[in-house]
């Protein structure tokens, strides 16, 4: 399965359980483009889209960061991607979520696969040569997070 296809198996995976599901309202293509210009990075499309879908999704105990608009400003994944840069996280990562151990999990945009997906890896700290591989692509690794959720749910 692509990135784009589990990206759809995901949606249709928060949409039936709305219970369990915070988001909010998507994103607009220019709105994106703005984050992308201040990070200096483009976003890869299965993590385009899910933004787009939810802005930013809490699912039970998992969330992912994506971008939201509060009072006219935009808030999220570029925002805490500056600030991890500042703590001497690598230019060309996107800080997406939190692994709830000191890591950063973040997209790797100098390794663009075929499709434009970028891998999903832990950065932890500045003097960190290697970073751990996760996924393939955010939408392969958000997909398979909130499945996890969801079976823990459903027993």
């Amino acid at each position: 399965m692509n990135a784009m296809e589990s990206m759809q198996d995901l949606i249709t995976l928060v949409h039936a359980n709305e219970d369990i599901a915070v988001y909010r309202e998507g994103c607009s293509p220019e709105s994106i483009a703005a984050a992308e210009e201040v990070m200096g990075l483009t976003f890869p499309p299965s993590y385009r889209k899910f933004i787009e879908e939810f802005g930013t999704c809490d699912f039970g105990s998992q969330s992912f960061l994506g971008m939201y608009v509060i009072d006219g400003e935009l808030w999220g994944s570029h925002g805490a991607t500056l600030e991890a840069r500042e703590e001497g996280m690598p230019h060309h990562l996107i800080e997406v979520a939190h692994d709830g151990m000191g890591g950063t999990i973040a997209l790797d945009a100098s390794q663009p696969d075929a499709d434009g997906e970028y891998p999903v890896v832990v950065w932890e700290a500045p003097d960190q040569p290697v970073l751990e591989l996760l996924a393939p692509s955010f939408g392969a690794y958000a997909l398979d997070v909130f499945q996890q959720v969801a079976e823990r749910k459903n027993g």
